[in-house]
């Protein structure tokens, strides 16, 4: 079997371009319109959001405190928020352990854009800590890291998309409430287990992150409180300034593109239309020319947007007003996708007539590698495979709603998602951000990285090779974790890549932080029927159905396993 996906035409642009057009919003000036438009970024809110409720002490007054406590400590928490700051904020008005704080502290620093060669030092470093046997040592490591401190306040602010609202549930999904489907990797989330009632309410919430309109309602009916707490003066007072770096770190949850969404040039993230506008108005030469020059030519623009070149800072709220009154939906995103984006064909295995599903991309329009996306949808009864090419490397993988099939994506990924799938099996390449798999039921997840996130799984067996711990979210059931068994000639090129450092194997595939229905608390469920480490006697490598040309078989990489499980392997009869 050939492993490439065979490519039909991308559909005419007339229609992407109807649809962009016509859900963008744009403002109108003098002299014609608006060349800036805001949309929801899809990435931050589907992989660095906890499949949970958050604690309830995170509240915004609290948000509030810790920008006035991190300031009043000078240079090691403002700008940079260290982590010895953090992790006695945390202990003092958040209730949360140290590992707790690390585990929110580090997943920031994933999500932030922080060097990937910085993250894999950092593994490294702590895993030989570890081997040492110092945790005293690992908390020097920890230590020394940072991350901007406005953009950890809009991470930790993200994670109140999961807060139960029963009236913005009932208006914002079709699905009844308490609800009892009967699909399959939803059917004993209620019964039992470790969840209970807030499990189900928690399912309920935690859905929201794979849905865009819920990204931008979530920003529009917030986005004035979030500013609020970045704020440098008082939040109550008739004054409330922002400052250029509070303004530029919103580049976490929005982008935005410079010809209001016609096509899609996108402004990357760590130089968002908010900076170019500040930078265009104070001539400073910062911002793209087709940027400077049009705002120029706007001078009304800035008094919408509340920018004042005196105090180089922005009014919240008139910025608030100007950002969702542009806010649209994401050309970039699943559903602009789905309309217009290239598809990706591959031959049927089947003769019976049967609905197929879908596979498309959007690599043809993405510009910065955080936006490119690949969709399968409602694939069933199919083998896919996928090793390297431009449509899949480092792509955010969206894998929704498959069942009985075989998926194989031996490419080097930013990030995977696994949604509501079925008896199926996954082989991926690498990820360098999450691999969350979310209310799947029966399937095999064969995968390297950096982190992986469980939610409302049950029965399932997971194959993975993580420097970090994995997250086991609410309504879990009877999950197998085991090590890395998989060996393929493109393994080597997805861990370089990925900044996956294969030496860190096995990894800490068998040390899963737990988290309850409420609240980030590893101590307070019973670990025995959520998971369990595959017994060595069931455990046998994996064989890759597929040929490979002599340069890719010339390179065959395999990670190292637990003694346990080596022995167990030389004495089994071989591959399954």
């Amino acid at each position: 079997m050939s492993a490439n996906f065979q490519y039909s035409g991308s559909r005419p642009s007339s229609s992407g371009s109807r649809s962009s057009s016509s859900t963008s919003a744009t403002l109108t000036a003098t002299g014609g319109k608006s060349s800036i438009t805001f949309w929801v970024r899809f990435e931050p809110l589907t992989f660095a959001v906890f499949p949970v409720s958050p604690c309830q002490r995170l509240t915004p007054k609290n948000l509030r405190k810790l920008v006035l406590h991190a300031r009043s400590k000078g240079a090691s928490g403002f700008p940079q928020l260290t982590f010895p700051v953090w992790r006695l904020f945390a202990s003092e008005h958040l209730a949360s352990g140290s590992d707790v704080a690390w585990l929110m502290f580090h997943a920031c620093m994933m999500t932030c854009g922080t060097n990937p060669d910085r993250l894999s030092e950092l593994e490294c470093r702590l895993h030989e800590e570890a081997n040492r046997g110092g945790s005293s040592a690992q908390e020097t490591v920890r230590n020394q890291q940072s991350v901007d401190l406005f953009t950890f306040v809009i991470f930790l602010y993200m994670q109140k998309i999961n807060a139960i609202n029963l009236r913005r549930s009932h208006q914002t999904t079709s699905a009844e409430w308490p609800r009892a489907e009967g699909d399959a990797s939803e059917s004993s989330l209620g019964g039992g287990g470790s969840g209970g009632l807030a499990a189900s309410l928690t399912a309920s919430a935690a859905g929201k992150c794979q849905d865009e309109q819920t990204h931008v309602a979530f920003v529009q009916e917030n986005l004035r409180e979030l500013l609020d707490l970045l704020a440098e003066s008082d939040a109550y007072s008739d004054n409330v300034q922002l400052s250029r770096e509070a303004a530029d770190a919103l580049r976490l949850l929005l982008a935005g593109s410079d010809d209001g969404g016609r096509t899609v040039r996108t402004v990357q993230p760590w130089n968002p239309p908010l900076r170019s506008l500040a930078s265009a108005i104070s001539n400073t030469g910062c911002s793209p020319p087709s940027i400077s020059q049009e705002l120029g030519a706007q001078p009304r623009m800035a008094a919408s947007s509340g920018y004042s070149k005196v105090t180089r800072s922005f009014a919240c709220r008139p910025l608030a007003t100007w950002i969702i009154a542009n806010l649209g939906q994401n050309p970039l995103g699943v559903q602009a996708m789905m309309a217009s984006s290239t598809r990706i064909c591959w031959p049927l295995h089947s003769d019976a007539p049967k609905p197929r599903g879908r596979v498309c991309s959007n690599a043809d329009k993405a510009a910065a590698p955080s936006d490119k996306l690949v969709l399968l949808h409602a694939v069933s009864r199919e083998t896919v495979c996928r090793a390297g090419g431009h449509t899949c490397d480092q792509a955010s993988l969206l894998a929704w709603r498959c069942s009985d099939s075989a998926l194989y994506l031996l490419t080097p990924l930013r990030s995977a998602s696994l949604h509501k799938c079925a008896r199926s099996m996954v082989l991926l390449g690498a990820c360098s951000g999450t691999l969350l798999v979310d209310q799947c039921s029966d399937c095999v997840v064969v995968a390297a990285c950096r982190r992986l996130c469980v939610s409302r799984s049950v029965r399932c067996t997971l194959h993975v090779m993580t420097p970090n711990q994995p997250v086991i979210g609410p309504g879990c059931e009877s999950l197998l974790l085991a090590p890395h068994h998989a060996s393929f000639p493109q393994l080597g090129r997805c861990l370089r890549l990925c900044k996956l450092n294969k030496s860190l194997a096995p990894g800490v595939y068998n040390r899963p932080h737990l988290l309850t229905g409420a609240a980030v608390d590893g101590h307070s469920v019973t670990a025995a029927s959520i998971w369990r480490p595959m017994h060595p006697a069931d455990f046998f490598p994996m064989s890759v159905p597929f040929q490979f040309s002599e340069s890719e078989d010339s390179e065959i990489t395999c990670l190292e396993l637990p003694p346990e499980y080596e022995e167990a392997v030389q004495v089994s009869d071989g591959p399954m």
